[in-house]
């Protein structure tokens, strides 16, 4: 009876081992924007096992990490180029975690040539698990080829903008639009700080290539704006310390007094602030989230202009996604080889004053296209579902 009752409990015990492994998730976010989502979306999976790579916030939701996502951090084409070989080692490293714990989903958050490739060396290494990808790549920018790409190696697929899965229905794959994650981020936000009535929010971006390309340039153009509006004051949004050297660099160098705001602050300056300068990315849709009309300005290398007109073949009527989304250009935008100063200046006192309206309304209509869905619990629901089918 006694050996009877030890099987017995190590029978349930290997029962219970096993239904944690079916449980178990490998989550891969290899940028900041990822590692945002990624964390919200933890908090939403509360009966699995976490691991995977993953920023900060990944990391304080209790993940394990088995890279952080800071080693995957590039910008712009020509520097993808230079990081190939590094990039590389993550990748096989990523690989041969991922076959290695046999999770029985893999979450991929955006970073789409990376994450491509991830999903068809696993299809090919036959991983019998679920693999879903967490935000679209922009196949209606360019690349469509790569819509069969993505049918033939994921399961799911999880759009953050309402128009994406009609570029999927000639194909079988499950294609699922779950709302966008700013929309519940920004609700749950809590605004500490406030700022003066005509301040203007200047958002340099997020890695030290654009910060570098744009800052002075939209800095030029705060001077202008400043030489007819004396009463505007001007701050800007650090999005990370890493950046600090040169954005003090660039403030000292201008003309104008201005804050440095830090990234705790930077949806309170998004909140408070009249008007903005904003390199294109996502900062720009949080913006409209908060109302705040922004001239968008993407100063490109001459290399980087190149290989995206001719080697990428990227040719769209806006670059901004606040104007991609809503079908118009409701945010003005100059993106480029060299943009100029004067016509930042031009466009930030056409929407401050006659445009401001107009920019307005266009934030509106934007939040009603995305509704109220809370992204990050759709998707976790979308990705539970996947796994009882």
């Amino acid at each position: 009876m006694a050996s009877y009752r030890i099987f017995a409990i190590l029978y349930l015990l290997g029962a219970m081992d096993s239904e944690y492994k079916k449980e178990s998730v490998f989550i891969f976010a290899g940028e900041p924007s990822g590692d945002l989502h990624g964390a919200e979306l933890i908090k939403n999976l509360h009966r699995f096992s976490i691991s995977g790579v993953g920023g900060p916030r990944m990391r304080a939701q209790g993940m394990e990490c088995i890279i952080p996502t800071e080693q995957f951090h590039v910008m712009g084409f020509s520097d993808v180029i230079k990081a190939m070989p590094r990039l590389w080692k993550l990748f096989y490293r990523v690989l041969n975690a991922i076959l290695k714990s046999s999770p029985s989903v893999v979450i991929l958050i955006d970073y789409p040539g990376f994450n491509m490739r991830i999903a068809k060396a696993l299809r090919k290494r036959r991983y019998q698990g679920k693999i879903v990808q967490y935000i679209s790549p922009t196949v209606w920018a360019w690349k469509r080829c790569r819509i069969k790409q993505l049918a033939e190696s994921l399961d799911l697929l999880l759009t953050i903008f309402p128009f994406e899965p009609d570029y999927f229905v000639d194909t079988s794959l499950k294609v699922r639009y779950i709302g966008n994650p700013l929309i519940a981020a920004i609700k749950n936000t809590e605004y500490s700080r406030t700022f003066p009535p005509q301040t203007i929010g200047i958002f340099p971006g997020s890695r030290m290539g654009e910060v570098s390309r744009n800052l002075p340039k939209q800095l030029r153009a705060a001077e202008l704006f400043h030489g007819d509006f004396p009463g505007a004051s001007f701050c800007i949004s650090v999005a990370s310390e890493s950046l600090l050297p040169i954005i003090e660099g660039c403030a000292a160098a201008s003309s104008l007094e201005i804050t440095l705001v830090g990234q705790e602050h930077s949806r309170c300056l998004m909140r408070g602030c009249r008007l903005a300068i904003a390199t294109s990315g996502t900062v720009t849709l949080e913006l409209a989230i908060h109302d705040t009309p922004t001239v968008v300005t993407y100063n490109l290398s001459l290399i980087n202009l190149l290989l995206a007109k001719y080697i990428f073949r990227i040719n769209l009527v806006n670059y901004c996604i606040v104007n991609i989304v809503c079908g118009e250009e409701v945010f003005p935008e100059l993106i480029g080889h060299n943009i100029d100063p004067v016509g930042i200046y031009n466009k930030l006192r056409t929407i401050g004053c006659e445009g401001y309206r107009m920019a307005s309304e266009g934030c509106l209509r934007l939040k009603d296209i995305f509704g109220d869905c809370d992204a990050s619990k759709c998707a976790a629901d979308a990705i539970k579902e996947l796994l009882d089918d």
